[in-house]
């Protein structure tokens, strides 16, 4: 028998697989604008505002300094991240 709790954060765990699926199924693996850490952050900015995100990808995400973006903080965030990330400015 398996208690309702566990059963729920399985159930949790499983939307979250597909959100976070649906999510990197708008690029193949190759073209993803970031690496996974900076992709975490785009996907909570799509979560979270999404007219921030949409505007973003209209852009190529090649405006960081978007006056309309500047203002949220996850997607300074992100900014940031690519600003660091040896990943995310590999040639």
């Amino acid at each position: 028998m398996v208690p309702i709790e566990v059963e729920e954060r399985n159930r949790a765990q499983a939307s979250d697989r597909d959100k976070d699926r649906a999510f990197l199924s708008q690029w193949s693996s190759e073209d993803y604008p970031a690496c996974h850490v900076g992709m975490g952050l785009l996907s909570r900015l799509a979560e979270s505002s999404p007219g921030a995100y949409e505007l973003a990808l209209s852009m190529g995400f090649e405006r960081p300094d978007h006056p309309l973006l500047k203002r949220n903080p996850m997607w300074r965030a992100f900014v940031e991240h690519m600003n660091t990330c040896g990943d995310c400015n590999e040639a």
